[in-house]
């Protein structure tokens, strides 16, 4: 539960960064979560934050390098690799809640941004749902380039506090920190595709469920040139194996396979033996 375990944080909106221990079991959401733009946060929270608690001490090494993703398609993931993916996770919720909180700096933002013809605000993800981190990662490309004039023009701004200033410099994400975050965001695209397809309410879905499952399984094993992706995907496939593979013969297992066998759009892809066992289970049923 490596990377599970390092995405996500109790409180969004809070500073407190002293829950990295926590497991956080949350695969088992991935299908049946969907996250609104603002993840129900407060955007309109911009307040002075000098009593807030200090975010400014992690400062991840900048080396997410080939050293820190060495691995096999059959090795074990280097543990570090996980903790820097959680650590850039905290960067990125840090200079969000930095922003969010600082009238000041939600305005110079903002008039960036405007100046980009950007009219959507930074958004915060929440805790164990996948999408949601999705959305946040794709919002905070939105604004890279925002961010990055931000920073040019940070010691110039008027009204921000120092603290304010080193928690934003604690927070800068690197050109290999943004690659990262962009694979991570390339991965999870996929999750949040399979949900959105899943959720539909004006089509039956159940029958679906097969097709998202073999799909996802296929993309998690599909290792990739890109080390970034492949070692994700690896951190992820765990995971999905253990929530989402349900036990042979289980009563969920032969009615996932029926509804697929009896919908015309997912019966080819059924799989010999699903497809058998499908059969058995409608003529005991009948």
């Amino acid at each position: 539960m490596l990377l599970s375990a390092q995405l996500w944080e109790d409180e969004p909106e809070s500073d407190d960064d002293n829950d990295d221990d926590e497991q956080l079991e949350s695969i088992d959401n991935v299908s049946v979560n969907i996250n609104g733009d603002d993840s129900g946060n407060d955007d309109n929270s911009h307040g002075n934050d000098e009593d807030e608690e200090d975010e400014s001490t992690f400062v991840p090494d900048d080396n997410t390098s080939e050293s820190d993703s060495d691995t096999s398609d059959t090795g074990p993931v280097n543990p570090t690799y996980a903790l820097n993916i959680g650590e850039l996770m905290k960067k990125g919720r840090t200079v969000i809640t930095t922003i969010r909180k600082s009238g000041i700096l939600h305005d110079a933002v903002r008039n960036i941004a405007y100046d980009s013809s950007i009219n959507v605000d930074l958004i915060l993800d929440m805790r164990i749902r996948w999408n949601s981190s999705y959305n946040m990662l794709n919002r905070l490309f939105v604004f890279q380039s925002v961010l990055e004039e931000l920073y040019v023009q940070i010691d110039s701004l008027s009204g921000v506090t120092k603290r304010q200033r080193e928690k934003l410099m604690s927070a800068y994400l690197s050109n290999s920190d943004w690659a990262l975050l962009q694979s991570l965001q390339f991965v999870l695209e996929r999750f949040s595709d399979a949900t959105e397809l899943i959720s539909g309410k004006s089509y039956p879905t159940i029958s679906i469920v097969y097709a998202v499952k073999l799909s996802l399984h296929h993309f998690l094993n599909d290792l990739t040139d890109d080390i970034n992706v492949s070692i994700i995907k690896q951190m992820l496939l765990a995971e999905f194996d253990r929530y989402m593979t349900l036990p042979v013969n289980s009563k969920e297992t032969d009615i996932i396979s029926a509804a697929a066998l009896l919908d015309p759009s997912t019966h080819d892809i059924l799989q010999l033996d699903d497809k058998k066992a499908a059969e058995k289970f409608l003529i005991l049923e009948v």
